[in-house]
């Protein structure tokens, strides 16, 4: 038996770690923002609405396709980021309330 084995190797498929994107820009942003033109455009059905929908168009296309340049996951982690507190305190209170503490059995019982 060989003292040195050989590793595996693995290959990784870049398809199924490049980020799910449609003209450069989040798939999900970028078909919300065709959602919302297309309202403008055909719901309203007035010149004036839709020259505010292809305006909206140009300008959003623009700006999830600068967003993606920077994380194609931006959404995601706004998304994320927008969950955690302000600031979290190094030890939690003594006076914590008897309604916040766990109330579980153990398991051995």
């Amino acid at each position: 038996m060989k003292q040195e084995q050989d590793l595996i190797t693995v290959p990784i498929r870049r398809s199924l770690t490049r980020p799910r994107l449609i003209a450069g820009a989040e798939r999900e942003l970028f078909l919300f923002l065709g959602l919302i033109c297309a309202c403008f455009i055909f719901i309203f059905m007035n010149w004036p609405s839709a020259f505010i929908g292809i305006l909206f168009w140009i300008g959003g296309i623009y700006a999830l396709r600068e967003m993606a340049k920077a994380d194609p996951m931006m959404s995601k982690i706004y998304i994320r980021h927008r969950q955690y507190q302000a600031y979290y305190p190094a030890r939690s209170p003594r006076t914590v309330k008897e309604s916040q503490k766990r109330k579980t059995k153990p398991c051995w019982r």
